[in-house]
């Protein structure tokens, strides 16, 4: 019997384990009663974390998208088109942005605008970093909240205020991220925020205006002249920077006046002309086509630079937007209206302005295209100025044309107002568009 304890699994069991007790040269001490079991290594997913990172997967209620946005996985990316934004609802004072740049090698000045419960937009613009390096792949950028702190008392925060952050894109690296780093705390929004963001007037600008009279246009780009207009080797100058992109965009009449009424609004403009072609400096596709893809083609690519890619990777710039595609982690909303000002740089900014009838005719396939396969629910405004009944005793304005004041270039501007009328006359007529309507407007600056 005894023979059987001592060759038992549990005997053997025992001595091993005194075995390796006898080993350390260090004392094991017995716990308190009220220790009980302790550990100083902790699994990383049972630490709780100062921060909590929200997303559009994890809080889609404190996300509103305004533009084109597409998501890759993850990873929100804005379109190449002026002005897109997002606002984001925050609760405290800690707001640290989490980025993931598009990989596109060494980027110089990646930039982007920040507003703050409707605050002054701030530029904040990244020191030159390689994004193709493993270690940029993802990037932290604080977000100052004003006032931080004010609600601390005693190093106790009593209450978390909600704020409300817009980051505005600019076109040359569009802004990507994943989500925001912010106080730790349970939050239980809801659709409430969102659903009253979506309720909020949404215009989308079509073209450029009055702003593609400025040096720049609206993306801040525009043809060098400084020898000519002709290059070493015959051709154009490549199109140059002429102001910083973003800041031409937020400064832009169509940005300052969507502002102050305080609307929802996006900006589809490609710093090219209405119609494919036009420019014999540089004939890119026009916005006529560009305007129903996911994005414009960059402005810095010239049309020969453009014609020696490969067909795949045009095709990849020129990918159509599919405008009625539903992603339940990246919700959108199209405009409630479309205001359609295009045909200045066709007829003000070249030296020989575009066939007319060509253009009223492209006009209202354009107009078409919106109501049928785009917006068909918006309401289309088409713009038009009515230059010849100008009022002589307007007060003249801060507003800047680099258009000469000549009888030739008022002539044209007439004539872009007659045949902007005219195709929008006849297409409502015809009943195609069930609207537009033709809003016309007597400009406050004579020429």
């Amino acid at each position: 019997m005894a023979r059987r304890i001592f060759t038992s699994l549990t005997f053997q069991l025992l001595v091993v384990l005194i075995s390796l007790l006898c080993f350390y040269d260090t004392p094991v001490e017995a716990q308190a009663d009220t220790d009980g079991y302790r550990s100083t290594v902790f699994d990383p997913k049972y630490i709780p974390y100062q921060e909590l990172l929200i997303t559009p997967k994890t809080h889609a209620g404190l996300f509103s998208f305004t533009g084109r946005w597409r998501r890759r996985r993850d990873t929100y990316t804005a379109s190449r088109w002026p002005g897109t934004y997002l606002t984001v609802l925050v609760y405290g004072d800690t707001c640290i942005l989490k980025l993931r740049p598009k990989p596109q090698g060494k980027i110089d000045d990646y930039s982007f605008y920040v507003s703050v419960d409707g605050s002054e937009d701030l530029l904040y613009t990244l020191p030159t970093f390689d994004s193709l390096d493993r270690d940029r792949e993802v990037i932290f950028v604080p977000i100052t909240i004003p006032g931080k702190g004010k609600n601390q008392k005693k190093g106790k925060q009593s209450t978390l205020d909600p704020h409300t952050i817009r980051i505005i894109s600019i076109a040359d690296h569009p802004f990507s991220f994943e989500g925001f780093l912010v106080a730790n705390t349970l939050v239980r929004q809801g659709q409430l925020w969102t659903d009253g963001q979506d309720d909020r007037v949404y215009v989308e600008f079509i073209g450029e205006g009055v702003d593609a009279e400025v040096y720049g246009g609206l993306l801040g780009y525009d043809h060098d002249n400084s020898g000519g207009g002709v290059g070493d080797d015959g051709g154009a100058h490549a199109v140059r920077q002429v102001v910083k992109n973003g800041v031409s965009v937020i400064n832009s009449t169509q940005f300052r006046a969507a502002e102050i009424l305080g609307i929802r609004h996006a900006h589809a403009d490609a710093g090219s002309c209405f119609l494919s072609k036009c420019d014999p400096r540089d004939p890119l596709p026009g916005l006529k086509d560009q305007y129903f893809n996911e994005n414009p083609i960059p402005t810095q690519v010239r049309a020969e630079e453009l014609g020696k890619l490969s067909k795949q990777f045009q095709d990849m710039l020129q990918k159509e937007l599919q405008f009625f595609k539903e992603d339940p982690w990246l919700k959108q909303v199209g405009p409630q209206m479309l205001v359609v000002d295009v045909g200045e740089r066709d007829f003000l900014r070249l030296e020989e302005p575009v066939d007319a009838e060509k253009f009223k005719r492209e006009l209202m396939v354009f107009l078409g295209r919106l109501r049928e396969s785009a917006r068909p629910d918006a309401h289309i405004i088409v713009v038009g100025r009515d230059w010849e009944n100008a009022d002589p005793d307007a007060p003249k304005t801060t507003f800047r044309s680099v258009v000469p004041q000549t009888s030739e270039m008022k002539a044209r501007r007439m004539k872009l107002f007659q045949v902007t009328k005219e195709a929008a006359t006849k297409i409502h007529a015809e009943g195609k568009v069930p609207f537009p309507h033709l809003s016309l407007f007597s400009p406050r600056c004579p020429l």
